[in-house]
């Protein structure tokens, strides 16, 4: 009675925990779409909301199916008998060593702070891959998933058409809205990369029409969402996403076609289900050109985006050809151990900042350069080196030619067939697109939750069983390591980071209302939460600058300098940048102006030194010139200014260049007035 007391015991605990988990993977299938600081609570408004809320539930799972495995002394693993398990570790491995040999090893490993996308996170992907696959079990659980995608959807897309009309939507979104030309991005902060994720999700609401709901309010609802979800697309006007989701139709035209002649699609179904979704397709275009007619615009913005797809010299694909350049040149050229492992993950932007040319400030703000190349085959060729683009490379081949030949086995017979090839169909979209952009946080979270799908039902029934056969003091003892193990990092990356952004948040607000006692005081919290952040000692460093030259005694900026000087001496050197280097020329600069000859030092010759640097790195961001010619005429050496101000001005940008537009002709003009008016006070001082 005891024996079979404490066994049902076991059993209930083993599928409360079942539960557990599946509720852990639905709430982050259902709120990583939609999650972002809706009021601005944190500096960081997209990306660390949704990673955070990503890592937590991934860790608090995976504290849940150790204790699982535990309880049950066994593991059922599908991915044993075939050869998943060593392109998974390859991918691992290779991800590590690129990691390892990073130029930026602390932001290859928790990701860019504008991204979030380092190897932390590629790990609680993995994390998130094998959770799920380790425990579905059915049909049932599958529908589950695929209905928390549709509920996500729903909100996202709402929140788009409300968007659109500028309905419920804060002073900071009405901003951006206005700042990508009246184009949605919902939840996403930027329309290509909800493009990207409306693209992934469009297929798997078309399957559930078919398959997921068997009543028709709910077949009818399903439409009425995926009708949606298309209007959202295009008013996304991402044309990555545009060319992704054409390719998913060719994808899907094609399979008609190939598989008509075999029987398998009935012509009641074709005219019952087909054809009727078409004309909503052209519904929705056709309401998305009336739409962006009725805004009193010149021309039509839609058919504009449209048509720049083919015009190579367009703002946004010259930029493309630049970058794609770029990357071929630093490929080329850069050492055999980049080749190899890449720069790591995160670090191509310093790529990129070795590559600016003053032609890209025609098609971008003057002295800007990306953080990716916008082709996933160059970024993941710069980040992670040729091992991990062939480990990629054989990792997706083999789950797509598993996928094919599940398929030509089954003859397409059941919902399971469908549902592979509406994730197959997905994943050519998602490849598309991501030949001109590239993923965010939701976006992998969705693509990884696609392969755990597809490998739980390509592989299904070829499970293994694995007997722990461990004490139970043992046991104990490494699940109490793994929790605290977890809770550790849940605290150090996930809380921390956090409580950092939310106080650089309450500095940004201070610098708004001009208050710059609070931007330090928020500053020094920040720094406090995360003393080692490169990104926040750069901001540490670059307000800190911009309170410095207020009208201030001397004990306040020396204050404000000595506690820069703090930071500096924090940074860890392989953690610079370009960006950082420049905050610290200007840095060293700035206080050459206030205390040199008032206290034994030199800081104009550590600025000199500092610029010196930038110069090599690259001469063609106008930038270094008026900050070093600025400094020159401080120094009261005028000649030097002059030849320094003349070099920047030989390097700005064509302003009768016919693709300038008005933004990008403003920023170059603003420049050119700084570095006229600063040539002319060195003229003057010279009384030349």
């Amino acid at each position: 009675f005891v024996i079979h007391g404490n066994y049902y015991m076991r059993e209930k605990i083993s599928k409360t925990l079942d539960y557990l988990l599946e509720i852990s993977w639905i709430l982050i299938i259902i709120i990583i779409p939609a999650i972002f600081s809706y009021w601005p609570v944190t500096y960081n408004l997209v990306d660390l909301p949704k990673v955070t809320v990503f890592i937590i539930l991934i860790e608090i799972a995976a504290i849940i199916f150790c204790l699982k495995i535990l309880l049950e002394k066994k593991i059922a693993i599908s991915i044993f008998k075939n050869k998943i398990l060593f392109f998974l570790g390859f991918l691992f491995v290779c991800n590590l060593a690129s990691f390892i040999f990073s130029i930026h090893p602390q932001r290859s490993l928790f990701g860019d702070y504008t991204r979030q996308n380092g190897f932390f996170f590629f790990i609680h992907l993995l994390l998130f891959l094998a959770i799920i696959v380790l425990n579905l079990k059915n049909w049932s659980q599958i529908r589950r998933i695929i209905i928390s995608v549709l509920i996500s959807s729903v909100a996202v897309c709402v929140f788009g058409v409300m968007q659109s009309f500028n309905l419920g939507i804060t002073e900071w979104q009405k901003i951006a809205f206005r700042a990508v030309d009246g184009r949605i991005y919902s939840s996403f902060g930027q329309p290509n990369f909800y493009g990207h994720y409306l693209i992934m999700v469009i297929p798997l609401t078309f399957y559930s029409i078919f398959f997921v709901f068997k009543k028709n309010i709910s077949k009818i609802l399903a439409a009425a969402l995926l009708f949606l979800q298309v209007f959202n697309l295009l008013l996304t006007s991402s044309r990555a996403a545009w060319l992704g989701f054409i390719f998913e139709i060719f994808l899907f035209l094609s399979i008609l076609l190939l598989f008509y002649r075999k029987n398998i699609f009935k012509k009641h179904l074709i005219y019952k289900y087909y054809l009727p979704l078409f004309l909503l397709l052209i519904i929705t275009l056709s309401l998305n050109l009336f739409f962006k007619l009725g805004e009193q615009r010149s021309d039509n913005f839609f058919s504009g985006r449209l048509k720049s797809i083919t015009d190579l010299k367009s703002g946004s694909i010259q930029l493309r050809l630049f970058y794609w350049g770029s990357a071929i040149n630093e490929i080329k050229q850069t050492k055999a151990k980049n080749i190899l492992f890449g720069y790591g993950q995160e670090n191509i932007s310093d790529v990129f900042a070795k590559h600016y040319k003053p032609a890209w400030g025609i098609y971008e703000q003057i002295n800007s350069y990306p953080d990716r190349s916008h082709n996933s085959l160059f970024d993941v060729i710069l980040a992670t080196g040729i091992f991990g683009f062939l480990a990629v490379t054989l990792f997706y081949l083999y789950i797509i030619i598993s996928a094919i030949r599940f398929i030509k086995k089954s003859e397409i017979k059941n919902k399971d067939d469908w549902l592979v090839i509406s994730v197959l169909i997905m994943l050519g979209g998602y490849f598309i697109n991501n030949l001109f952009s590239f993923s965010t946080v939701t976006n992998y979270v969705y693509l990884y939750l696609s392969l755990a799908i597809l490998i739980f039902i390509i592989f299904k029934g070829q499970e293994k069983m694995i007997y722990l056969h461990l004490p139970k003091i043992f046991s104990l003892l490494l699940f109490s390591a793994i929790t605290l193990s977890l809770s550790i990092f849940l605290y150090l990356y996930g809380v921390k980071p956090v409580i950092a952004d939310y106080y650089l948040m309450k500095m940004d607000k201070a610098r708004v209302s001009n208050n710059c006692q609070g931007m330090l005081d928020n500053l020094k919290l920040v720094i406090k939460w995360q003393p080692a952040n490169i990104y926040y000692q750069n901001m540490y460093i670059y307000n800190g600058l911009n309170c410095m030259t207020k009208k201030n005694d001397i004990n306040t900026n020396l204050a404000i300098k000595n506690n820069i000087l703090g930071v500096i001496e924090l940074m860890d050197n392989k953690e610079r940048y370009y960006k950082t280097d420049l905050n610290i020329a200007r840095a060293y600069a700035l206080f050459g102006f206030y205390f040199d000859g008032k206290f034994p030092n030199n800081y104009y010759k550590i600025a000199d030194f500092e610029y010196e640097k930038l110069f090599k790195l690259n001469p063609n961001f106008t930038n270094i010139y008026i900050d070093w010619g600025r400094m020159k005429l401080w120094q009261g050496k005028n000649d030097e200014a002059i030849v320094i101000f003349k070099k920047g001005l030989e390097i700005m940008p064509d302003l009768n260049d016919l693709y300038l537009n008005m933004d990008h002709k403003k920023s170059i003009e603003r420049e050119l007035i700084t570095l006229y008016y600063n040539l002319a006070e060195a003229y003057y001082n010279k009384k030349d």
